[in-house]
Parts: structure tokens; C-alpha cells; sequence
């Protein structure tokens, strides 16, 4: 199995979750997957088989928010 490293982006499915998604989350039309930034060490996610995550988005409404934080990444 391979196991994400700290830093890298992953799509995946956070079912069950709390609370509601802003851009119309339904598992009807198949957009529950997301993009996150894994930020758990590549240890904690082979012995738990889980990452811990921070979601991102290419959205731009959140310009402003005092919570936003623009990321970059580098294609290699």
C-alpha cells in the first residue's frame, strides 16, 4: 500500500463528515472527494492507515477572509 508523505496533495473522500459543504457536497452526483494537504508524517499515516489533512480550494470567494491562506505548488 502507499502511504502519502507530509506536504503532498491528495483528493479523497472525508465521509462521514459534520456540517455542510458550500459547494453543494452530494454523494448523489459523485463530488464528494476533496483536495487536502497532507500534514500528518508519513509514520502516523502507515501505522494508522489515515492522514491528518487541511482542506484546500481553487476558489477564488475567499479572497479576503481573514482564514484564507493561498498556497503555491511546484510541478517537478
Amino acid at each position: 500500500m502507499i502511504y502519502p508523505k507530509k506536504g503532498d496533495i491528495v483528493k479523497a473522500d472525508a465521509e462521514p463528515h459534520s456540517g455542510h459543504e458550500m459547494g453543494g457536497h452530494n454523494p448523489h452526483k459523485g463530488n464528494i472527494r476533496r483536495h487536502y494537504v497532507v500534514m500528518s508524517t508519513s509514520a502516523y499515516n502507515k501505522s494508522t492507515h489515515m492522514f491528518i489533512g487541511m482542506p484546500i480550494t481553487t476558489s477564488d470567494k475567499y479572497q479576503g477572509n481573514p482564514h484564507y491562506e493561498p498556497i503555491l505548488i511546484s510541478r517537478q
